[in-house]
């Protein structure tokens, strides 16, 4: 892809890439070198993911490795947030942090602090865990993650999910960051059409902003009463075991019929 044709897609000026200093052909290089990375990356996914998948909590695990483009969207991106940031060919795969995804989906809100452990117990984490919630969260909510010592974010588009940033060992002498994002499957859902509205349709956010925000107050409460559902249903089922077995009919005793 063309210069001019990667900034028109990207929504990027043209001037904003300039400040940058960033040169083509350097960026072209970098996409080069990653794209023969590709296939390795996958297969470091699917180690993490397979080792997330037995946790107990653990409902869905799904992998995404970035695209060519969407890296060198991401190098223009953080060198216009930071222009002292050195961003080369040798260390590409370590400034941007999120070239391998791995997403842990549970169902229930609570659920998360025993993936939250597992991973703590699992890996080495490169910064502290953030927690990202609704600026409208109850404080039980903040009260949760930093008691699990996850830093607080309140996400201006109400995006709710734990990232953690691990430092998976590819081999002795090279680590590789990875990013795990823990949340439950209703956020999924909700951060999967958010980030279709607002990726797909740049210009047009602010027309989908009011129904992407009442999409994200209906599925908040539809985690709040999932918990409920699941509070019954384990109290039913502690009250139907400490009344005993329900009595089993006599030996060889069948159904009874009425007559007609």
């Amino acid at each position: 892809m063309e210069e001019q044709e990667f900034l028109k897609r990207f929504c990027i000026p043209e001037s904003q890439y300039r400040q940058t200093g960033l040169d083509w052909s350097r960026l072209a290089a970098i996409r080069g070198d990653y794209e023969k990375t590709i296939p390795e990356l996958g297969l470091d996914a699917r180690y993490v993911a397979e080792r997330l998948r037995p946790v107990e909590s653990v409902h869905t695990v799904k992998t995404r490795i970035k695209s060519p483009d969407h890296l060198i969207e991401k190098i223009i991106r953080i060198k216009l947030a930071d222009p002292g940031r050195t961003i080369e060919l040798d260390n590409y795969d370590l400034v941007v942090t999120d070239l391998v995804g791995v997403r842990a989906l549970h169902l229930f809100k609570e659920d998360w602090a025993l993936i939250h452990d597992f991973i703590l117990q699992t890996w080495e984490l490169m910064e502290p865990p953030v927690a990202n919630i609704h600026p409208q969260d109850p404080p039980s909510v903040t009260t949760a993650f930093r008691e699990r010592r996850c830093a607080i974010n309140q996400h201006p588009w109400g995006y709710r999910s734990v990232h953690y940033l691990i430092a998976f060992e590819r081999s002795k002498d090279k680590t590789l960051p990875v990013e795990i994002q823990v949340r439950t499957l209703l956020e999924e859902a909700w951060s999967e059409i958010d980030h279709y509205v607002r990726y797909s349709r740049p210009g047009d956010a602010s027309l989908f902003a009011p129904h992407l925000a009442e999409l994200n107050r209906l599925t908040a409460r539809a985690d709040e009463v999932s918990s409920v559902i699941r509070r019954l249903k384990n109290d039913t089922a502690s009250k139907a075991s400490a009344s005993g077995p329900l009595p089993l009919p006599n030996e060889g005793e069948g159904p009874r019929r009425t007559e007609p």
